[in-house]
């Protein structure tokens, strides 16, 4: 093991790895770890330091997340079978306050009969 990163109270149940920020200067595609746990917190990890950048409060706990290849998009399941996404604005906005947006979540809530059902592969 090269390094452990405890930041979460309770079982971690998925991440992934993401990018933040511009397409040049200085702050150029910063790549950082998002993880979600149990204990209902999405936690966003630079892991050129070592260190918790951004952490996010949810009403359930969380079960996975997932971001789009381009990292534009941003979707988090919870155990109660909600669904929130979070879609970055386009190049030109982008900015601190824009990057807090990205972070933040909107819901998508959809029915049984709308197909949102577990998968096991």
């Amino acid at each position: 093991m090269v390094y452990s990163m405890e930041s979460h109270n309770k079982t971690v149940t998925s991440i992934c790895v993401g990018k933040l920020g511009k397409e040049s200067g200085e702050e150029a595609l910063q790549y950082r770890i998002f993880s979600v746990a149990l204990d209902g917190y999405m936690k966003v990890f630079d892991y050129a330091k070592m260190k918790v950048t951004h952490s996010m409060r949810f009403p359930a706990p969380l079960m996975s997340i997932g971001s789009s290849l381009d990292c534009m998009t941003r979707v988090i399941g919870s155990s109660n079978g909600i669904i929130f996404a979070g879609r970055r604005k386009a190049k030109e906005d982008v900015g601190e306050s824009k990057v807090r947006e990205f972070l933040g979540a909107g819901q998508c809530r959809g029915s049984a009969e709308a197909g949102f059902k577990a998968n096991l592969f």
